[in-house]
């Protein structure tokens, strides 16, 4: 076990390391670094297994506070086949924005959407996002059994299911799948601009994550 500690799009020595891999599995809770495993996928022509967790607490009439919704998500994605986590909508621009601008004034956490939206021109926020143990381990789990799944074929899903998109709804125990945005201009998982492209001089392509060093 090799213990790096640093971001993903912060560290080389993270981004080297991710490089070499076979198959990663993606268990932050950032956005930038679920979209740096999203193109490493392509780049390096890796399998990634994403989970996550969404969650939202709300009261009842008389005050009390009880878990409205609590969902597990496994995203399995193969260089070849699935959708990339930005048409599973698990990454977008607007959540990418409301990130950077959370890490740069973090008192921006405290106000409502609609007014992040009016007045910051921000979209997100107010939404309480719970990890509650059984459900983070079921979901855990899950993904475990995904690469049981790569290695020794054992699942028989249902035609509504699709392989790269799981959820597990914890309140209402059903399981099903998001259809992915439909976008055949996709450079990651339509168009596969990105699958195994050289990275020129930097990581990912991308200046920001430093110079390749010449013995690499």
């Amino acid at each position: 076990i090799s213990f790096i500690d640093g971001y993903i799009n912060e560290s080389e020595d993270a981004l080297d390391a991710l490089s070499s891999a076979d198959i990663v599995f993606g268990c932050t809770d950032d956005v930038a670094g679920r979209d740096i495993l999203n193109q490493a996928l392509y780049y390096y022509s890796q399998v990634l297994i994403d989970v996550g967790l969404t969650g939202f607490i709300d009261k009842s009439q008389y005050g009390t506070p009880y878990l409205r919704d609590h969902r597990g998500r496994v995203s399995c994605i193969l260089p070849e086949y699935g959708a990339c986590l930005r048409c599973q909508k698990v990454i977008t621009d607007e959540m990418l924005k409301f990130e950077l601008a959370l890490e740069e004034r973090p008192e921006l956490a405290n106000l409502d959407p609609e007014t992040l939206q009016r007045e910051y021109y921000l979209r997100g926020g107010g939404v309480g996002a719970p990890g509650i143990g059984p459900f983070t381990s079921a979901t855990a789990d899950n993904g475990v059994a995904t690469l049981m799944n790569l290695i020794k074929g054992f699942r028989d899903l249902p035609s509504d299911l699709r392989s790269d998109n799981i959820w597990i709804d914890f309140v209402h125990l059903t399981i099903h799948s998001n259809a992915p945005v439909d976008d055949p201009q996709c450079i990651h998982c339509r168009t596969r601009y990105l699958l195994t492209r050289d990275e020129g001089k930097y990581r990912l392509g991308t200046p920001a994550l430093g110079r390749i060093p010449d013995d690499v």
